[in-house]
């Protein structure tokens, strides 16, 4: 990375985490198994941030926002912000059940469900903040909070209390390219062991009885991978077994 835009790279980062932690966001970690990227000798051109947010409203799930900040060619930077939901309880519990028990999709056991903040305003091509220069970088970060505090604020509360989370697992992944008309079998299985580990049994076990009776699934799930979900279950939380009348 030439020196004007790691210089570019740094402000953008600084003015980014004061931002945040006006509106709650603390730096933090990598939520993914990706880990911290660049600028390195293998990664010059490009660095991930993380950011967790304020009480994501159910107990065990962590709502948190990674910012990429990588150049663009012509002396500038641009940044490519996600907003997600995760939850390490969640990974803990299902961190060494077999595949076959899981949905295909996510990117880690901890994964609950992302969006890019582009895709509120352009679904088809979430595209990235663009920074031409330090006088862009207000601008930038503007833009930058402008969506955070709206549409994305507006997709974290979703899924901000465990009543809304159950209702969210139950609904249609409409930001799925790639199946627009059935749950999220991710997002599903978390709302399932995250209601077990935080007191609410029965609203587990209504929620997969609800999904067993489905006669059709999302392509990254099927019937036998959803049983195979509901046997580990079963087996790892007698308390949901005993909800579920097994």
């Amino acid at each position: 990375m030439a020196v004007g835009e790691a210089r570019l790279t740094t402000i953008v980062v600084q003015r980014l985490t004061e931002a945040l932690a006006a509106e709650g966001f603390a730096p933090s970690g990598p939520m993914d198994s990706l880990g911290t990227a660049g600028p390195t000798a293998e990664n010059p051109s490009w660095v991930r941030i993380w950011f967790v947010g304020p009480d994501s409203g159910v107990s065990n799930m962590t709502s948190a926002v990674m910012a990429t900040i990588q150049r663009n060619g012509h002396g500038g930077v641009g940044i490519a912000a996600t907003a997600w939901i995760v939850s390490s309880a969640v990974e803990e519990v299902v961190r060494d059940w077999p595949a076959e028990a899981l949905a295909k999709g996510g990117w880690d056991r901890n994964y609950m469900e992302s969006v890019e903040f582009g895709y509120f305003e352009r679904p088809l091509d979430p595209g990235e903040i663009s920074v031409g220069g330090e006088p862009g970088v207000d601008h930038a970060v503007r833009e930058f909070m402008r969506l955070l505090k709206g549409p994305v604020a507006d997709w974290f509360s979703q899924f901000d209390s465990p009543d809304k989370l159950l209702t969210a697992a139950r609904t249609s992944a409409t930001q799925d390219d790639w199946d627009r008309e059935n749950p999220d079998p991710v997002l599903l299985r978390a709302a399932v062991v995250l209601s077990v580990l935080n007191g609410q049994v029965e609203d587990a076990a209504t929620l997969m009885e609800w999904y067993l009776s489905r006669d059709r699934f999302h392509q990254w799930d099927s019937l036998d991978r959803a049983l195979s979900f509901d046997a580990a279950m079963i087996e790892r939380f007698p308390v949901y077994a005993d909800a579920r009348g097994r």
